[in-house]
């Protein structure tokens, strides 16, 4: 078959686009590193939403883990030396010296950041006292319209799988939530942005192949062990039927005995006693994160502002035994 097909010419259109604004924290420069704006830091699927976490995106950064309920990054940047990068937030350095150690001390949440840079090296010397990286993040201002969000990110045991060592499904809650509102307050002058961040986490350990005294011994009674000899201190004979009698132990000891739970998991009694305890617990973590800042024009080439940042994380590690 013979299809004749006719493509006619189209109009010529032109499509320019002017883009205004400019990245805060981009400079003309050596520098080797990458710069996050404002769509990416928000859309990047960061398990704990904190924005620190964002150098994971560089191709030099070799990460290790979210340390502490803070979630402070690990990591090693272009070989450098681990924890040993130099952090700012809106040009203020953001890092815990107390104890010399230079760590970030804030990591914001990725709610309340407007861009995010991470530069490897090269960097210039107003940025110095490091070798081992440099990232710079700057925190959202209010603009000419109101703007605001609420948002949830849930995480629960519901949507899991079971671990293979346990019993069942170690729980598990991880909700993160908050609202941010910005705008202006003396417009094209003074503006405002405002974020709450909550964080509340329990996540679920199953502790296996524990090990706890077989109920008798707790009192002293080995009688139905066959592998060992239970013998007085004093005269190095052994103990009638390999029972120690009550008179012989300390009290305190006692009282140190009775706080093992009972075993949960079935053994023979006749021999040492061997992961015979399984648990399921609960790590706990509850998170409050605040930014507030105002921003107050002077003039084409001026501007003045001021945030607060305050956060407040307490951590609960749940313990193997009962407490």
């Amino acid at each position: 078959a013979t299809v004749n097909v006719s493509l006619e010419l189209g109009q010529v259109t032109e499509t320019v686009i002017v883009r205004a604004s400019s990245p805060l924290i981009e400079s003309e420069s050596s520098s080797v590193g990458q710069l996050i704006e404002r769509s990416n830091v928000a859309n990047m699927p960061v398990e704990s939403r904190r924005g620190a976490s964002l150098v994971r995106l560089m191709g030099n950064v070799v990460y290790r883990e979210e340390a502490q309920g803070e979630a402070i990054p690990r990591f090693t940047m272009a070989g450098g030396r681990p924890t040993n990068q130099m952090w700012q937030l809106d040009g203020a350095a953001v890092q815990n010296m107390t104890l010399g150690v230079p760590i970030l001390g804030l990591n914001p949440p990725s709610e309340s950041l407007q861009e995010f840079k991470a530069e490897a090296n090269n960097y210039s010397a107003e940025f110095g006292r490091t070798g081992g990286g440099l990232i710079l993040m700057t925190t959202r201002s209010g603009t000419n319209q109101f703007h605001g969000a609420v948002y949830e990110f849930l995480r629960n045991d519901k949507l899991d799988a079971r671990s293979f060592f346990s019993p069942g499904k170690a729980p598990l809650r991880y909700n993160i939530l908050g609202v941010s509102f910005g705008g202006p307050i003396v417009r094209d002058k003074t503006f405002f942005f405002a974020n709450y961040e909550g964080a509340r986490r329990r996540d679920g350990l199953t502790f296996a192949n524990t090990t706890v005294p077989n109920p008798p011994e707790i009192t002293g009674d080995f009688s139905a062990r066959n592998d060992i000899r239970v013998l007085d201190p004093l005269s190095k004979a052994q103990f009638p039927n390999n029972v120690i009698p009550a008179s012989r132990i300390d009290r305190i000891g006692q009282a140190l005995a009775r706080l093992y739970p009972a075993p949960n998991v079935a053994v023979n009694l006749a021999r040492a006693p061997a992961n015979n305890y399984l648990k399921n617990v609960s790590d706990k973590l509850t998170q409050d994160f605040i930014t507030a800042r105002v921003d107050q024009s002077l003039g084409a080439s001026n501007r003045v502002y001021g945030r607060l940042s305050w956060m407040k994380s307490a951590t609960f590690a749940a313990p193997v035994y009962p407490n």
